[in-house]
């Protein structure tokens, strides 16, 4: 994600990233995981915010933010070919993060 960089006393001047990850991770910690049952064994999907990292100072409003997210699907049945669906995350473009399937 990106923002503008500005010092701490006055972040009005800039625009942080990390706080513009907000709707990213609010989107991943709602998310409803999809589950596949193969052979009577559930398969559920699992999506985390694994790690944020940003900033280059404590002084400093950051200009840069990255979120790594971990998304562990469930397979696709062999029997009738049906995926538990699709996911995309967009957090490189400024525009909010969008989950579908």
């Amino acid at each position: 994600m990106s923002g503008a960089r500005a010092h701490t006393a006055r972040p009005y001047t800039g625009r942080n990233a990390i706080h513009r990850l907000g709707d990213v991770i609010t989107k991943v910690a709602n998310y409803e995981p999809r589950a596949t049952m193969i052979d009577d064994i559930e398969f559920i999907e699992q999506l985390q915010v694994v790690d944020i990292s940003g900033g280059v100072a404590p002084n400093v409003v950051p200009d840069r933010a990255l979120c790594t997210i971990n998304h562990r699907f469930a397979p696709i049945d062999p029997r009738t070919r049906r995926s538990s669906g699709s996911l995309i995350i967009s957090a490189a473009s400024p525009k909010p993060a969008t989950l579908f399937d």
